[in-house]
């Protein structure tokens, strides 16, 4: 079947499927459409047999494949050409100084604490022969912030101006920027995810072909860069990735939705009010992941009085299931502040920042919580 008709009917089987499937679709295209993984080639971040698998049947299979994986552990059955070293993607000390012909991180560095973030683009460009490439894609932080987009293991993510800049500060220069799947019109109205219908003219084959041309509209970017002689700033790429994750971490913290009816919002859309007599969550979410460390979440609420505690605000795992941190809420708020503490041992996932009402007073508290973390300056 020639590449063209191919490409048609796997687009066609992805829009049945729904949006995921078609970005996993044009993924797959940038592997078949980019040089072949000759000679060495690491992988950051690699979920299983099924990913070797998906890299040699669409960008080849490379003499020697190290996949670098922390959270997971070593699949039985990796083929005869696969290292597995169990780091993380800010530590590459396994891999020899330049002896890497490519490095590829699919949709992984959105995962990443900015520390990691950085490691990662240093250590790239230290593994990497001279004119080696690195590979990389990610969600647009623009787009997903826009559609209030929320993925329960992602810290921040890039907009394609910062990956651009990373890899710059890297040594790097990019050769290939394009954007998957279009969320944004030229109008600045916003096109649902989901949307395959081909609603207002904006059918699949036209959200895909605009958004190669504009990947700052596109709900994730694709990025191909060449290791060059210029050096590798270090102290600008942890300086870049820290200003990130202080200006864009708290905002992701700050998803919450809040219960359906008869919970309603303020005009501006920042307070949800619970009347007497309703029972249940006032604000939820965002599903997002901390790092090792001892916290504070603060919700901010409007003054209240009554005989009993009104109800009680919590740090829920959803992965786990279980209630980490909770505090009862007093029976008259005089401090317009509530404070959950939180210890983490490790990296969690997964994360709720839940309030709740027991029906005895009227409620009303910010949806954007406020999260500290002790020693991070």
């Amino acid at each position: 079947m020639e590449n063209a008709e191919k490409w048609d009917v796997e687009i066609e089987a992805a829009t049945a499927a729904g949006f995921t499937h078609i970005l996993h679709a044009l993924r797959t295209r940038e592997l078949r459409a980019t040089k072949g993984a000759e000679g060495t080639m690491v992988s950051v971040g690699c979920n299983g047999l099924g990913y070797f698998e998906w890299i040699d049947q669409n960008l080849g299979r490379p003499e020697r494949h190290i996949g670098l994986e922390f959270y997971i552990p070593k699949p039985e059955g990796l083929q005869d050409n696969v290292e597995w070293i169990p780091n993380t993607a800010g530590d590459m000390k396994a891999v020899a100084t330049g002896t890497a012909d490519l490095v590829f991180a699919g949709q992984t560095i959105e995962h990443l604490w900015w520390e990691e973030l950085a490691g990662f683009f240093v250590e790239s460009a230290r593994v990497l022969k001279p004119r080696g490439r690195l590979l990389f894609d990610s969600p647009n932080r623009e787009i997903s912030n826009a559609l209030r987009w929320n993925h329960p293991e992602h810290t921040i993510e890039l907009s394609p101006q910062d990956a651009f800049k990373l890899a710059s500060l890297a040594g790097f220069d990019v050769i290939k920027m394009v954007g998957h799947w279009l969320c944004e019109t030229p109008d600045a109205r916003l096109l649902p995810l989901d949307q395959v219908s081909g609603e207002g003219g904006w059918t699949v084959e036209r959200r895909i072909r605009e958004a190669e041309e504009r990947p700052e509209a596109a709900f994730s970017w694709w990025c191909e860069a060449i290791k060059v002689e210029r050096e590798v700033d270090v102290p600008a790429i942890y300086a870049f990735t820290r200003s990130l994750m202080r200006q864009h971490f708290a905002r992701r913290l700050a998803k919450l939705s809040q219960s359906q009816r008869p919970v309603s919002r303020a005009p501006d859309g920042s307070w949800a009010h619970a009347p007497r007599g309703w029972q249940g969550a006032l604000v939820f979410g965002p599903y997002a992941p901390l790092p090792e460390g001892s916290f504070v979440v603060r919700f901010t609420m409007q003054p209240y009085e009554t005989k009993g505690s009104p109800g009680w605000a919590e740090v829920f795992s959803v992965n786990e299931n279980i209630v980490l941190s909770r505090v009862d809420l007093p029976p008259r708020l005089g401090d317009k502040h509530i404070y959950v503490n939180l210890d983490l041992p490790q990296t969690t996932f997964g994360l709720e920042f839940r309030l709740w009402t027991n029906g005895s007073c009227d409620l009303t508290a910010r949806l954007e919580p406020e999260i500290y973390r002790y020693g991070l300056g």
